[in-house]
């Protein structure tokens, strides 16, 4: 496993915690060009929503204002274009190309697995989606604990 997550992965990570208005999060807002942001639905006391850019294909997850998560699509997904660089998202692992037994290669053994999901941990929880044939459909970093 990589001692530290570089690339645009790492621009999203970066914005955990930080809340919406605050410049910090202006880098990642900045890989997606144009967005919207959803309407917040209350859910246990808290309120979620989220910014997102259907031609970049990402949603960044909002608790209560605070970034929480951010959804990387790599396929055509829910109206969500595939991600344009997925080269670029983590350094040395073009997830664009990328299947299974590389992510694992990359990330190390999984924390949890199903058969279409790895779960790992690589300074932020990061969830990993595949397709039937192993291929990456969609990266999730996310705060732990979310």
């Amino acid at each position: 496993m990589p001692t530290e997550i570089t690339g645009e992965l790492r621009t999203f990570m970066d914005a955990f915690g930080v809340r919406i208005g605050d410049p910090r999060l202006e880098p990642a807002l900045a890989l997606l060009g144009e967005v919207e942001e959803t309407p917040p639905v209350r859910n246990a006391g808290a309120l979620y929503s989220a910014v997102r850019s259907l031609p970049s294909g990402v949603s960044i997850m909002l608790r209560d204002g605070v970034v929480l998560r951010a959804f990387i699509y790599l396929t055509p997904q829910k109206g969500f274009t595939p991600y344009a660089r997925p080269e670029a998202l983590v350094n040395g692992l073009d997830l664009g190309a990328a299947n299974r037994e590389t992510v694992r290669a990359f990330f190390g053994p999984p924390i949890e697995e199903l058969p279409a999901f790895d779960y790992f941990h690589a300074g932020y929880d990061i969830a990993v989606d595949y397709d039937d044939d192993g291929a990456v459909t969609t990266i999730l970093p996310m705060v732990e604990s979310a």
